[in-house]
Formats: structure tokens, sequence, C-alpha cells
């Protein structure tokens, strides 16, 4: 399929010689090096034959976002991971409040050379993220958008959940005493009672 080919383009501008035994690979990062030999008297190395090489790096491949997790947050802390991209130098990381479709107007929440970041969000609502990543050749296209809804209420709600199960115990503690000693005092009382009744029933003899 020859329409999938890119156009021709020459790479052996330093060559005013014919060029000879042209050799291309590309490695597993999409970097393409290039080798050939040419009699031309490139940066002082004679008019002999010579061994010359160039490669080809280009921007960095795009990285993927991770899911966030969890996902919605009650603490407003945002843990982000992303792939780590060989070759790239910088990471740039984007946030924004609607489902992010251009980077057009955005400015970079954080520049990293990490393959995470942790956010720190203080207003409910949901917060959409992509990145970047950047070599000396350029930027890659940005990554997949992630987003995390954060609900601070949901935390409340925790709270006083807890602090309210906590009351029922302390509660129900101070109940159980109440009743522990009433019964106590009732048979006390109960037993003091039978004493006063056995003693009076023997002077009643004499």
């Amino acid at each position: 399929m020859t329409d999938s080919w890119s156009a021709i383009q020459v790479i052996s501008t330093e060559s005013s010689l014919n060029s000879w035994r042209p050799s291309i690979i590309a490695d597993s990062i999409g970097q393409i090096h290039v080798v050939w030999d040419d009699q031309t008297d490139y940066d002082g190395s004679g008019s002999d034959y010579d061994i010359f090489y160039k490669k080809f790096v280009g921007p960095p491949q795009t990285p993927q976002l991770f899911p966030i997790m969890p996902n919605p947050s009650s603490s407003g802390i945002v843990n982000l991971y992303w792939s780590d991209v060989i070759g790239s130098e910088n990471y740039y990381l984007y946030r924004k409040v609607t489902p992010i479709s251009s980077l057009a107007g955005l400015s970079a929440l954080n520049q990293t050379k990490e393959s995470f970041y942790i956010d720190s969000l203080n207003e409910t609502g949901s917060y959409y993220y992509v990145i970047v990543a950047e070599n000396d050749y350029g930027e890659s296209s940005f990554s997949n958008v992630e987003f995390v809804h954060v609900d601070f209420a949901e935390s409340g709600t925790d709270l006083f959940s807890f602090i309210s199960n906590e009351l029922l115990i302390v509660a129900g503690i101070l109940l159980g005493t109440q009743i522990l000693f009433f019964v106590l005092g009732i048979l006390i009382k109960s037993t003091s009672n039978n004493n006063s009744k056995g003693k009076s029933k023997g002077k009643s003899k004499k």
C-alpha cells in the first residue's frame, strides 16, 4: 500500500559526492537511524570514503494518563499517574473544569520530570486532566482525558455518621451502667430488709 508511505525527503544533505550503501533502521521507541558512506569532506573528514550517520528522534510518543483513584474524592487530594515515555525530558499537566478537546488558551498546571503529580483542590466539582510529553524535538499530542469528581459533602457525611455511631455507643454504655446500678441497689436494699426482719424475729422469741 504505497499510499501509506510518507513523502520522499533528502537526509544526506552533507554529501556533495555520491553516497553508497545506505542503511536505515527504526528502534523500539520510534527513533530512525541512517548510515552511509561517501567521499564528502564533511567536518574535516577528508576526501576519502568515510561513514556518516544521522538519526531522527522527533517528538516523544503520547503518554497515557491512568484512571484517577479514588473517584469521587472527598478529600480534594488527587493522585495523578501516567506512563513514562522513553526519551521524554518533561511532562506538562493541564487541568480544566470541562472536558478537554484542545489545549488552546490553556496554561500548564505543572511541569515535571516525574510520571506522577499530586493535585490539591478546595472546591466541589468535576476536574479534567491531560498530560503532554516534551523533548528537545517538540511536544507529543496530549494524552487521553481523565476526570475526578470532588465532593467534600461526602466527607462531612462520613464524619457525622462516625460521630453519631460513637455517641450511640457511649449512650448505650451509660444506660447499661445505670441499669446495673439500679438492679444492684434493689438487691442490696432487699438483702438489708431481710437481715432486719431476721433480727427482729430473734428478739421476739426471747
